[in-house]
């Protein structure tokens, strides 16, 4: 299943989305705007998606 993430970020905090292949929302959250935290959240969400699509 194909799998889109967008990050909108300022200077507080960070939004983060990522949508199917049919545009629905599959996980939301606000982080705090520190990349590491942004990238490893985000690198973790596409591995449990690709994960579920595995099984």
């Amino acid at each position: 299943m194909d799998q889109y993430a967008g990050i909108d970020v300022s200077l507080e905090a960070s939004h983060l989305c990522v949508v199917d292949g049919q545009g629905k929302v599959t996980k939301e959250a606000k982080l705090a705007s520190e990349r590491a935290r942004c990238v490893d959240r985000l690198v973790c969400q596409l591995r449990r998606a690709d994960s579920a699509d595995r099984a």
